[in-house]
């Protein structure tokens, strides 16, 4: 799934949630566990590019820090639509 922000000159692809499998939750949830309290969306962040749910852009979790905040929370919204949808039961 590839994003885009105009505004804020961003773009964002992440794997799509159907190549996610349970091994993949499993490590950007121990990643986001592991990373020292403090903005929710970096930590999202950071666990996103740990794990490899991003794609573009190529990023450390390091350069995470040196992004602008508001592309990190528009990143991060981003990561929990797809973790929701990767998480969520279908009705039956």
């Amino acid at each position: 799934m590839r994003f885009e922000h105009k505004k804020l000159g961003a773009i964002l692809t992440l794997k799509e949630a159907d190549d996610l499998l349970a091994r993949d939750v499993d490590v950007y949830l121990r990643e986001y566990r592991k990373l020292p309290m403090g903005d929710n969306a970096v930590q999202v962040v950071k666990a996103a590019v740990i794990a490899g749910w991003i794609i573009e852009p190529i990023l450390t979790a390091e350069a995470v820090d040196s992004m602008r905040t508001p592309i990190v929370r528009w990143m991060s919204q981003k990561i929990d639509a797809l973790y929701t949808e990767v998480t969520t039961i279908p009705p039956e």
